[in-house]
C-alpha cells in the first residue's frame, strides 16, 4: 500500500529525505514512542484499505464544482458524495491523461497484451469519451441542468483509467470508488435497485437512440435503457478497480471486486481473467484454475488465457505433490534429499578468479566450514560487479546456514550487549569473536523487506555499516522477489549469517516459501543462475527461517502481523513448527501475513490471505504480552516508515522505489538501550538495466 498523496512534510522528515536520522518522541506516560506535533500535523491515512482519505478543507474556502469533483482554492478536492479527495494536481495529473484507456470496452483500463480483449461494443455515454475531462459535458435540452450520474461515473472512470496508466494507484481506486458512489446513490435516489443487481445480457446492449422512427416522442432517455447503461458502466468499474487492487497487491480486494463484477455480467470475460489473476497471485490454483477455464469458454482462441490455465494447473499440480512430500518428511516442506549435494565433489575450476573458502580438508559436512570477513567482502564486490561466486562455495555456506538456523526458535529474543540472549552453545562456538568482552552492542538496526534490491542493500550498509558485534541487526523478511538481484540479497545475508550468526538475526517473510518465490521470480533467477539443487537448499533455509523477534521483551518484530486471536502469546509463539511451508489460516500466516488497519477490529486482508487488525488489536496485545511497539514490514510505505496504532506499531520497507515504479523512501530503524525508535530514510540506489521480475515465468506475469 503505497500512501504517495500523503508523504509526510515536516522538518524532521525532510531531514530524514535527505538520510540524517530523526529520533522518535518520548511519550511522557512511559509507553512507545510517538510522533513529534509536527508529524500529528501532517496529512496522514485515515480511510479504508482501499481509499485515502485527506483533511477537508475549510468550509469556507471558495469552491468550483466541475463533473462532480469540487476544486477548492487552496488546491484540494471534494468529492460528490461530500468526502475530501485528492489534491488538485493530482486530478490535473490524471487529467492529462484522460482518455488513455477509452478505446477497448467503454474506456476499460489497460487491456495490457497479457489479458484477453473484450470485443464488447463502446457505451454512449453523453459524449464523454470525446469531451475534455476538465470540463462538464454538455446537458442535452431535454436533461435537468445539473449533470446526469451517468456523465459524471464516467468522467470519473476515466481519470481513474489515467491515474492506472501513470501508476498512482490509490488515486485510480479513489477515482472508480467515487464513480461506483455516484451510481449506487443514482439507483438509491431514483428507486432503481436493477442498476446494481443481476441483469442479462440483452438489457445491456447499447441503447437505439439513433433511429428518430423508434425514439420516444420527446427524446427523453428511457428508464430501461439508463438502467442497461449504469449495469454495463458498472461492471467495467468494478472490474477497472480489481485491476488497480492487483497492481497495489490488495489481491483480496481485487477478488471481491472482480466477484461483483461477475455478479452483474456473468459473461464479462476480463472480472473472470483478473479474479484467476488475484487467486494465482497468492498461490491459490485451485480458484484460478476455475476462472481461467471460464475465460477459455468465453474465448476459445485466446493464447495467453490458455497459457495461463496451462501454468495454473501446472502449479496446482505441484503444490499437491509438495503436499505429499510433507506429510512422508515428518511435516517438513521439504524433501532432505532434493537438497543432499556433496560439496565436496563440485571441482572449482583453475579459471575461477572469485574468492575461496579453505574447505578442502571438510569433506561432505559444511558445519565446520568458516566464512572470514574477507569472503564476505569479496563476494559482495563480485555480486556488486554482476557475477557470481562458485557453485560449490553456495552449497557449503548454504548448508552452514541451515544448520545455523535450525538451532534457533521460532521466536528469537534479542538482549542488548551479548547478541541473541537465545543463542545455542553451537552459535557460540561458531562466533567466539563476538562476546561483550569485544564491544557491547548499543542499538540493534531493523530493516524491512528488500525484495531483491541487491545495490539498495549494499546503500543500507554503506549508510549504517556492515553487521558485527557491535552493529547487530534484523532483516525482517521478504530478502527475495520481484527484483532481479533476489540470490545476491539473500545470498550476503546468508554469508553474513555464516560469519557472525549472532549479530545478523533473519525472519521468515511471506516470500521466502514456494509458493510466493515461484510467481515474483526468485525461483527462475536461482535456476537461471544455478540449478534446482541450489533452489532445494534455498527452500530449506527459508523453512528453517525464525518467524519473529523480540527485543529486551519489550519490541516484537515480525514481518506481517498479529493473530486472529486476542488469547495470542509471546510463549505460543515460540511453540511453533515452522519448519514447513505456511497453511493458508492459523497463526504462522497471520505473522507473515497480516496488516494493520486504522479502524477497530478486525477485518478480512485486502490481500485475500491472513487478515487486517486495528489499534484495539495491537494494544491488547501489547498489554497481554508485556510489550511496547511492534514493528512490522511487509508494506510499501511512501516515506519508508509509518507510525500507526497510536504509536503501537511502526512499519519499515526497505526497498525505495520499490520495483522501479512506486517512487517510495527506503528506511531502517534503529532501537538504542533506551528502546526509542530512531528512522533513517534514503532514495533508490543506481542498479544495472534488468526489469524488476525479469526471471519470473511469463505465465506469472500478474503485473
Amino acid at each position: 500500500r503505497s500512501n504517495r498523496a500523503t508523504r509526510l512534510t515536516t522538518p524532521a522528515t525532510k531531514k530524514a529525505r535527505r538520510g540524517d536520522d530523526v529520533v522518535g518522541a518520548h511519550r511522557t506516560d512511559g509507553g512507545p514512542p510517538v510522533p513529534s506535533r509536527e508529524e500529528d500535523a501532517a496529512p496522514r491515512v485515515v480511510g479504508s484499505s482501499s481509499t485515502t482519505t485527506w483533511t477537508p478543507p475549510p468550509t469556507e474556502m471558495p469552491v468550483t464544482t466541475k463533473g462532480g469533483i469540487t476544486f477548492c482554492d487552496d488546491g484540494r478536492t471534494v468529492l460528490s458524495s461530500g468526502e475530501p479527495g485528492p489534491p488538485m494536481a493530482d486530478v490535473a495529473h490524471a487529467m492529462s491523461t484522460n482518455g488513455a484507456g477509452q478505446a477497448a470496452d467503454h474506456g476499460d483500463a489497460e487491456t495490457a497484451a497479457s489479458e484477453p480483449r473484450n470485443t464488447k461494443k463502446k457505451m454512449a455515454s453523453s459524449s464523454s469519451s470525446s469531451s475534455s475531462a476538465a470540463e462538464p459535458a454538455a446537458s442535452s435540452a431535454h436533461e435537468p441542468a445539473r449533470e446526469r450520474p451517468l456523465v459524471i461515473a464516467q468522467r470519473a472512470k476515466d481519470l481513474g483509467n489515467g491515474a492506472l496508466s501513470k501508476g498512482d494507484l490509490t488515486l485510480a481506486v479513489m477515482l472508480y470508488s467515487e464513480a461506483l458512489e455516484v451510481l449506487l446513490q443514482r439507483a438509491e435516489d431514483d428507486d432503481h435497485p436493477d442498476a446494481t443487481t443481476t441483469t442479462s445480457s440483452s438489457q445491456r446492449r447499447r441503447p437505439e437512440t439513433d433511429d428518430d422512427d423508434e425514439a420516444p416522442e420527446d427524446n427523453t432517455h428511457s428508464t430501461d435503457d439508463d438502467d442497461a447503461e449504469v449495469t454495463a458502466l458498472t461492471t467495467v468499474l468494478y472490474a477497472n478497480r480489481a485491476m488497480a487492487h492487483i497492481k497495489a497487491e490488495s489481491y483480496g480486494l481485487a477478488i471481491a471486486d472482480a466477484e461483483a463484477a461477475i455478479k452483474l455480467d456473468p459473461t464479462y470475460v476480463k472480472a473472470y481473467y483478473r479474479r484467476g489473476s488475484a487467486n494465482m497471485a497468492i498461490g491459490k490454483y485451485k480458484q484460478a484454475l476455475k476462472d481461467f477455464r471460464s475465460v477459455c469458454k468465453l474465448r476459445p482462441t485466446d493464447k495467453d488465457a490458455r497459457s495461463k490455465l496451462k501454468a495454473c494447473d501446472k502449479a496446482a499440480k505441484q503444490l499437491a505433490f509438495a503436499a505429499a512430500i510433507e506429510s512422508q518428511h515428518g511435516g517438513l516442506g521439504y524433501s532432505t534429499d532434493e537438497a543432499a549435494v556433496d560439496a565436496s565433489a563440485i571441482v572449482v575450476e583453475d579459471a575461477y578468479d572469485g574468492p575461496r573458502l579453505d574447505d578442502e580438508a571438510l569433506g561432505a559436512s559444511s558445519d565446520e566450514i568458516v566464512v572470514s570477513d574477507d569472503f564476505v567482502r569479496q563476494a559482495m564486490d563480485r555480486f556488486r560487479d554482476q557475477k557470481l561466486v562458485h557453485r560449490r562455495y553456495v552449497i557449503r555456506i548454504l548448508q552452514r546456514v541451515r544448520t545455523i538456523l535450525d538451532a534457533e526458535p521460532s521466536l528469537v529474543d534479542l538482549a542488548f550487549g551479548s547478541g541473541s540472549s537465545s543463542s545455542s552453545k553451537e552459535e557460540d562456538d561458531a562466533s567466539s569473536d563476538e562476546t561483550t568482552s569485544n564491544g557491547e552492542a548499543t542499538h540493534y538496526t531493523i530493516c524491512g523487506d528488500v525484495h531483491g534490491q541487491y545495490y539498495d542493500l549494499l546503500r543500507v550498509f554503506d549508510l549504517n555499516g556492515v553487521p558485527s558485534a557491535t552493529n547487530p541487526y534484523v532483516f525482517n523478511g521478504d530478502f527475495v522477489d520481484r527484483g532481479s538481484f533476489s540470490f545476491e540479497v539473500v545470498m550476503t545475508l546468508f554469508m553474513l549469517k555464516a560469519r557472525h550468526p549472532r549479530s545478523i538475526h533473519l525472519n521468515r517473510g511471506n516470500h521466502e516459501t514456494k509458493n510466493m518465490t515461484k510467481i515474483y521470480g526468485f525461483e527462475g533467477e536461482v535456476k537461471h543462475k544455478f540449478d534446482v539443487a541450489v533452489l532445494a537448499l534455498f527452500h530449506e533455509c527459508f523453512c528453517a527461517l525464525p518467524l519473529a523477534a523480540c527485543l529486551e521483551h519489550k519490541i516484537f518484530v515480525v514481518h506481517g502481523g498479529l493473530s486472529s486471536d486476542d488469547d495470542v502469546t509471546l510463549d505460543d509463539v515460540r511453540k511453533l513448527e515452522r519448519r514447513k511451508e505456511p497453511p493458508d489460516a492459523g497463526l504462522m500466516c497471520d505473522l507473515l501475513w497480516s496488516d494493520p488497519q486504522p479502524t477497530p477490529g478486525r477485518a478480512p486482508s485486502k490481500r485475500g490471505v491472513g487478515l487486517s487488525f486495528g489499534p484495539d488489536v495491537t494494544k491488547r496485545f501489547l498489554e497481554r504480552n508485556d510489550l511496547n511497539l511492534v514493528i512490522r514490514s511487509h508494506e510499501v510505505r511512501d516515506n519508508g516508515y509509518e507510525l500507526e496504532h497510536d504509536g503501537n506499531l511502526i512499519t519499515v520497507f526497505s526497498a525505495p522505489n520499490y520495483c522501479d515504479a512506486m517512487g517510495n523512501k527506503g528506511a531502517f530503524v534503529k532501537i538504542g538501550r533506551d528502546l526509542v525508535p530512531k528512522f533513517t530514510t534514503y532514495d533508490a540506489a543506481p542498479h544495472p538495466q534488468i526489469r524488476p521480475m525479469a526471471y519470473a515465468s511469463p505465465s506469472f506475469g500478474v503485473l
